[in-house]
């Protein structure tokens, strides 16, 4: 086997180490709520910064970084449309990713940005920058575990609506509702 590299294989690497971007950007125009507010239809970049609370350069410009992935797209008038793909950066769509980009980023961004510390020498990184473990670190912050416990939800319900809903259960046995995972996640 060569360990050669093969045409093209430079430039995907290169996509994957720029993936921090994407995800970033995805995060910022789910928080700012850019998809739900064109899930209406299209609107000027203007008028999408006004209702969004951005700055219209800087946010044309995250949405044409964002485009070629499928996310938003340039109408003919101008406007900016979001995708059936890019819907899901909507909170209240079915199939929402919302509240798992806000918990990635919000909970899981700046800790895996320690991860060669934490390999080189096998602290978590959240016991180095939080000075305690997860758990014990968003438990008490109300707003970050709503967070946590609705990314859980949307996973869960994700898992049901497409893996698990061609497996069957045995008899007897069933897998709990969306409605019964509400509670929040954290250690008893």
């Amino acid at each position: 086997m060569s360990t050669q590299p093969a045409p093209g294989d430079s430039l995907r690497m290169t996509q994957l180490l720029f993936g921090f971007t994407t995800s970033q950007a995805l995060y910022v125009t789910a928080r700012l709520g850019v998809a739900d507010a064109l899930l209406d239809g299209p609107r000027d970049i203007d008028d999408l910064a006004g209702v969004t609370g951005a700055d219209p350069d800087a946010l044309h410009r995250v949405i044409r970084n964002l485009a070629p992935l499928g996310i938003f797209r340039t109408e003919a008038d101008g406007k900016i449309a979001v995708t059936p793909f890019g819907a899901t950066l909507a909170p209240d769509v079915p199939g929402s990713v919302h509240a798992i980009s806000r918990y990635l980023m919000e909970t899981h961004y700046q800790p895996f940005g320690e991860l060669l510390r934490t390999i080189r020498t096998g602290e978590t990184a959240a016991d180095y920058l939080y000075g305690r473990n997860f758990f014990d670190w968003i438990t008490p912050q109300p707003e970050l575990l709503a967070v946590q416990t609705a990314a859980m939800a949307s996973v869960s319900e994700g898992w049901r609506g497409s893996f698990l809903s061609s497996y069957q259960l045995p008899r007897g046995i069933s897998s709990p509702t969306s409605a019964q995972l509400t509670g929040p996640c954290s250690p008893a």
